[in-house]
């Protein structure tokens, strides 16, 4: 996905429990920030357990679910 926002914007991940295997490939292409965060309290592995992932304009990441995390790459 290319998220192109003029502002702040916030994505909600899909449950860790129906989602093992998917896989997000993520850009901010525009100039507002990007906020992805788990569903209920699943969690996202960055290089920790945390709670919210921040995207800022012109990064990329991908997340994957492993069956216990939203996992960034």
């Amino acid at each position: 996905f290319y998220i192109n926002s003029g502002g702040n914007v916030t994505w909600t991940l899909p449950t860790v429990a129906s989602s093992l295997g998917a896989m997000y490939f993520l850009k901010n292409r525009g100039t507002g920030t990007i906020t992805l965060t788990p569903s209920g309290s699943d969690s996202i592995f960055f290089t920790s357990v945390v709670s919210t992932l921040t995207i800022n304009p012109g990064e990329a990441y991908i997340v994957a679910c492993d069956g216990a995390y939203w996992e960034v790459m």
